[in-house]
């Protein structure tokens, strides 16, 4: 991704320690500038639209940050996003590589100083591809291919 995509505090206005009083305040005075009943009828088509659109993107942000539940959850993604984008990477290593232990589901590699990297189908099912070593500070990237289900079957 060549641009970093906005967050629902940067769509709000509000840094990520923002109480939810002052997310509310923030939202509600975006909301007025973009509400559907105060779009002007003799704006362009696209301006309206746009304004449409971004009350649906102000919105869609409060109901996230809102509420205690989704914001704790929606915290903890941008935290592991920061993470996996964050995280030194000492090598990438093919999946075909590792070795694979079918009664766990996971595949592994040595690191250099003796411990293992270890990665299950579930974690890279869900998109995470790099692993930190058992014993060091050392990670690596666990490169492979997304098949389709039709790849898949041709594969058996």
């Amino acid at each position: 991704m060549s641009k970093k995509e906005a967050s629902h505090y940067d769509e709000l206005g509000v840094l990520q320690t923002a109480t939810r009083e002052e997310i509310k305040k923030s939202y509600q005075q975006l909301v007025l500038k973009v509400h559907p009943d105060k779009n002007d009828p003799s704006l362009p088509t696209d301006e309206q639209q746009k304004r449409i659109e971004a009350y649906h993107t102000i919105t869609n942000a409060w109901k996230i940050l809102g509420d205690k539940e989704k914001r704790e959850q929606y915290d903890k993604g941008i935290r592991e996003q920061g993470l996996l984008q964050e995280w030194p990477v000492n090598a990438q290593v093919d999946l075909d590589d590792m070795e694979l232990d079918e009664e766990t589901g996971s595949y592994s590699w040595k690191c250099r100083c003796s411990g293992e990297y270890v990665i299950t189908e579930e974690d890279l099912e869900q998109g995470q591809n790099v692993v930190c070593c058992s014993t060091c500070t050392l990670c690596i990237r666990v490169m492979y291919a997304v098949l389709s289900d039709q790849e898949e079957q041709d594969e058996e």
